[in-house]
Formats: structure tokens, C-alpha cells, sequence
């Protein structure tokens, strides 16, 4: 077995399994609200990588008020869209990023759902 040096500090990309993601118009409309607010945040920071709780506190408008379990359905979708990368850190901490390979299908996603979702 090789020594675990170094571990503490590496990034582990978290394997998906290939499951069937729900369509955008199947989801409930608060999860599509938040779907919408993380996909605007992303094509403006395709930098962005965060925690759920950073999600919350700076990719979403002051005052949202989205449960935990809306936040976390909607970060599952986007990152078995593939429009999320979700990284696995040390001691469960979990960190999304932008999957920036989906930049331009993210930008027409919100041309065409901006309109629905007002």
C-alpha cells in the first residue's frame, strides 16, 4: 500500500453514478428558482468553487430563503447535468465548481428559461 502523504491537501474528483436526472420542467418550482439564481452566478464566476454554505451566503441573491434540501436537489441536478464539478475534500467537506466546458449551454439556458422563471 502506498503511504498516504499529502493526502490532506489533494482535491478527489467524487464519481457519479449514472442515474437518470430530471428535466428541468419536472422539478418543483423552488428548485428551478434556485437552479436559475446558481446558473446566472456561474456564468458570470465560472472561477466560482464553493461549499454548499458558501453557495448559499454568496452565488444566491441576499435574502433568499431556499431550504437546505432545495439547495442541495438543485446542486445534485446541475452536477448530474454536468454543469457542476463536485469535489470531495478531507473530512467531508464537499466543494462545487463551475464545469466551464458548459458555459455556453448554461448562457442559453438562461435565455430561454428567464422568462418562465419571473
Amino acid at each position: 500500500m502506498a503511504p498516504a502523504i499529502g493526502l490532506r491537501n489533494r482535491w478527489n474528483v467524487d464519481c457519479l453514478s449514472q442515474k437518470s436526472m430530471p428535466e428541468f420542467h419536472d422539478l418543483p418550482k423552488t428548485v428551478r428558482r434556485v437552479i436559475h439564481e446558481i446558473v446566472q452566478y456561474m456564468t458570470q464566476h465560472p472561477e466560482a468553487r464553493d461549499t454548499l454554505s458558501g453557495i448559499r451566503d454568496w452565488w444566491l441573491p441576499p435574502g433568499s430563503s431556499y431550504t437546505s434540501a432545495e439547495l442541495q436537489e438543485a446542486l445534485d441536478t446541475l452536477t448530474g447535468w454536468g454543469w457542476l464539478v463536485k469535489y470531495a475534500l478531507v473530512r467531508e467537506t464537499v466543494v462545487y465548481g463551475v464545469a466551464e466546458a458548459v458555459l455556453d449551454r448554461a448562457k442559453e439556458f438562461l435565455r430561454r428559461t428567464t422568462d418562465q422563471e419571473s
